[in-house]
């Protein structure tokens, strides 16, 4: 889930991906609420068991990850 754009951008139907067949966001039957608390301009992965962010991910104006130097192997 976009936080900039409250748009849903992927999503993992785990029985599809099991199976090795394509997961479209349209497979997963999970409606999103966006929450005021989630980190801006980032991205963030929710298990739509639980509802929780396992994960944010910050991106840039245009969705992008902005991927920290210090974390680019030489």
């Amino acid at each position: 889930m976009n936080t900039t754009t409250n748009q849903l951008v992927d999503a993992l139907n785990r029985a599809k991906n099991d199976a090795v067949q394509p997961n479209l966001v349209s497979d997963v039957r999970f409606e999103v609420v966006p929450d005021p608390t989630w980190v801006k301009n980032s991205v963030v992965i929710i298990e739509t068991s639980t509802k929780h962010v396992i994960e944010n991910l910050p991106v840039d104006e245009n969705g992008w990850p902005i991927i920290a130097k210090d974390s680019i192997p030489l």
